[in-house]
Parts: structure tokens; C-alpha cells; sequence
């Protein structure tokens, strides 16, 4: 059971390495713009970090700081996927001047992007209960610490 922990630890912080790649890259902020964009591009960098950080150290870490960076990371997520100036899942360009089919393009794209959202979401929020089923020894995983058991 320890292999597939630690694959899913490489392959979490893998992902979690990709986006901080992907934040300090592409999403520079514009620091004569607005100040809450450039704040909550900080913010996330630095919380990619700690989540990166958090994974790779396997130190008993509490379930509610576990828990309060994941919650934090994944709104922090949502912003960028939807708000932010590099949003990846709004829809920019159409690739047709017919009216229908850039109808049809900007649907198909706004629902392929929130298919993905909702996996990479879910795929964030896997985190806490990982930890607590490895941190448990193996032994079953109880329900976000209040000891009962849930198989």
C-alpha cells in the first residue's frame, strides 16, 4: 500500500508543479493594474509551494492545516481556472466567423473546461483523505478524525 501512496504523492505534486510552473510563466502579473489580482497571484504561489512543500514532507502534519491549505489552494484554483487575466478555461478566440458555429465551439469548449475543473478539483481534494488513510497505517481510514470507521 505504500508504493501506490507514494506514487499518488509524486503524481499530486507533479500536477501541483505543473500549475506553479504555469503560474509563474504565463500569469505575470501587471503590477500597475489592479492590486487584488496581484495579490491573489502571490497568494497562490505561495500556497502551491506549501502544498508541494506538505506533500513531499511525510512529517504528521494536523488534518485541519492539511485541510485548511488544500480548501485554500482549490479556491484559489477556481479563481484562476475561471477569473484570472491566463484563465485555461474561458473562452477567447473563435476559430469562425459563422455565428452558430462559434456558438458551438465557445459551448463545447465551456464544457470540456468544466469537466476538467471538476477532475483536477476532485483530484485536489483527494489530498486530505489520502493523508489521513496513510497516516492511519493502512489500517482504514476514519471519518475526517472522529474515529469512526468507516468500512
Amino acid at each position: 500500500m505504500n508504493g501506490l501512496v507514494w506514487i499518488y504523492r509524486t503524481l499530486y505534486v507533479l500536477v501541483l508543479i505543473i500549475f506553479l510552473a504555469n503560474a509563474v510563466t504565463r500569469s505575470q502579473p501587471s503590477f500597475g493594474g489592479e492590486m487584488a489580482g496581484m495579490v491573489l497571484y502571490f497568494v497562490s504561489c505561495v500556497l502551491l509551494l506549501g502544498t508541494v512543500l506538505m506533500t513531499c514532507i511525510r512529517h504528521r502534519e494536523s488534518m485541519k492545516s492539511i485541510w485548511a491549505v488544500t480548501l485554500a489552494w482549490c479556491f484559489l484554483f477556481s479563481w484562476y481556472a475561471w477569473v484570472s487575466q491566463s484563465s485555461p478555461f474561458l473562452f477567447r478566440e473563435a476559430h469562425t466567423l459563422d455565428a452558430v458555429q462559434a456558438t458551438a465551439e465557445a459551448t463545447r469548449y465551456k464544457v470540456t473546461g468544466g469537466i476538467i475543473f471538476v477532475l483536477l478539483l476532485t483530484w485536489f481534494l483527494s489530498f486530505p483523505f489520502v493523508q489521513r488513510y496513510s497516516s492511519a497505517g493502512g489500517h482504514g481510514p476514519s471519518l475526517l478524525g472522529t474515529g469512526v470507521d468507516v468500512r
